[in-house]
């Protein structure tokens, strides 16, 4: 009994609060930084943010290719809307979707930047815009320990 209490332990102290682990980090533009989980796996990026029902400004989730790609999201199985930033190597906003809805039928609307992005912020609906956040603006992305 007191393993398993200390493994649930652990699972809510790391931050494990969507059911699943993956790494942190931090993305900033000026002087504000939000924590976002970040999807590196062919699993963390299907899985994304399906089954969240709300998300803070001071949270994301950051999509992370290999390298720049022309890259599709929808928002199958999604519960809220949210911001999608398309960010290119350096961390430049390449295109912004704003208050993206979820999708509730079998055929869902492909969203894309339109050119080669190396990372997809998704944050919630509106936090571009309260941020002040706009195309070639920088934000920087860094891991957390």
């Amino acid at each position: 009994m007191k393993k398993i209490i200390f493994i649930v332990s652990i699972f809510l102290v790391s931050g494990f609060q969507y059911g699943y682990a993956m790494d942190q980090g931090e993305v900033c533009y000026k002087d504000k930084c939000i924590k976002v989980e970040e999807a590196k796996t062919f699993a963390e990026k299907t899985r994304g943010l399906q089954g969240r029902t709300k998300m803070t400004d001071d949270q994301g989730m950051l999509f992370i290719f290999d390298k720049p790609e022309n890259s599709a999201f929808w928002m199958k199985d999604m519960q809220m809307s949210i911001d999608m930033i398309w960010l290119d190597e350096k961390g430049t906003v390449q295109a912004i979707d704003v208050s993206v809805p979820p999708c509730k039928t079998e055929t869902c609307m492909n969203y894309t930047s339109g050119k080669p992005t190396k990372y997809v912020l998704e944050v919630a609906a509106g936090f571009s815009g309260r941020r002040g956040i706009k195309e070639g603006e920088l934000l920087k992305i860094r891991a957390l320990p």
